[in-house]
């Protein structure tokens, strides 16, 4: 919920909102984050330092507060936050909707169920390669046929420089990506992009921001065991 309002994603907002109400049991207020027990929101603002700037993020700082909460909670809250770091932006840049009644039974079915990196990440690559959800999901924007060249799609996802139309949006997806607009999607048709190429590059993008924040998290759980 609070990644949701991180990337201002109003379709994610209304779910994970009533997905912390029925996972929660009335343990957690979804309109008061501070209701959380104390190691919950260690462990969240571990998330927002590493998803809100990575680049600069404080180990020290990030991980001050997580002596309590068991490292294995530590990596599956990075596996979770990094699903949904992909999903928000996703759900911006394509303008996810909820049909009338999906509220509701969409996130029972998503706690009975759990979390799964979504199939459609991975689809036409290899079902496993690794062993690991997260090195398939690197794999698979990178080496899985697509219509983009896979130079396109590697620099979409480290962040590197672009040609235009693909620069200005990349950064929006990586940055903010709550402000694309259909116009934007218009742009970049009119300029002779096909929806799968725009898929792709978007995909490319959001993965490659996600797995920043979550290496940047892993990394600073990893000089916290250290010492």
């Amino acid at each position: 919920m609070c990644t949701a309002r991180l990337h201002q994603c109003p379709f994610c907002i209304d779910t994970h909102a009533e997905l912390t109400r029925i996972a929660g049991h009335g343990e957690i207020d979804p309109d008061d984050p501070g209701s959380a027990r104390p190691q919950l929101r260690a462990v969240r603002r571990f998330l927002e330092l590493t998803s809100l700037t990575p680049d600069r993020s404080n180990a020290a700082e990030a991980t001050a507060d997580l002596a309590d909460v068991p490292e294995h909670a530590l990596q599956d809250a990075l596996r979770v936050n990094l699903v949904w770091n992909i999903v928000k932006r996703l759900a911006n840049a394509f303008g996810f909707t909820l049909r009338e009644g999906q509220l509701h039974s969409g996130t029972c079915a998503l706690h009975c169920f759990g979390y799964r990196f979504p199939s459609f990440l991975l689809s036409d690559g290899p079902a496993a390669g690794h062993g690991d959800a997260v090195a398939d999901l690197r794999r698979s924007v990178l080496e899985a046929p697509a219509t983009t060249d896979p130079a396109l799609r590697a620099a979409a996802m480290a962040g590197e420089p672009l040609p235009e139309p693909w620069q200005s949006y990349a950064r929006t997806v990586r940055a903010a990506s709550y402000r694309i607009t259909e116009a934007d999607m218009d742009r970049l048709i009119d300029d002779g992009c096909s929806e799968d190429q725009i898929f792709e590059v978007t995909v490319a993008a959001a993965v490659g921001a996600a797995l920043h924040s979550f290496d940047t998290g892993r990394n600073a759980l990893a000089r916290m065991t250290a010492g």
